[in-house]
């Protein structure tokens, strides 16, 4: 399942869901709207569309990548049509 109704998993394209913050409220409203496939709809989710970024923390950063931890400082990431590749330097 996709969380939006506009994602597609091999269309090249990996989409990033942000939910500001929010209240207990918003919170409830918010999960109903992913059930019905509205989440994109909502006031306080913004939606970033992207094939190549590269994610820097303020320091060293931990992640889980298919059930592996992994300690990075850069962590690029390209998209690939119909496959997902993460470079991890």
């Amino acid at each position: 399942m996709c969380v939006t109704k506009l994602s597609s998993m091999t269309d090249g394209v990996m989409e990033v869901v942000v939910i500001k913050k929010s209240s207990v409220i918003r919170r409830l409203l918010n999960l109903l709207a992913i059930i019905r496939g509205r989440l994109d709809f909502q006031p306080n989710v913004d939606k970033f569309q992207f094939t190549e970024c590269t994610i820097i923390p303020e320091k060293t950063a931990t992640c889980n990548l298919d059930g592996e931890v992994i300690d990075f400082d850069v962590f690029d990431v390209k998209v690939l049509k119909q496959k997902l590749e993460f470079l991890v330097e």
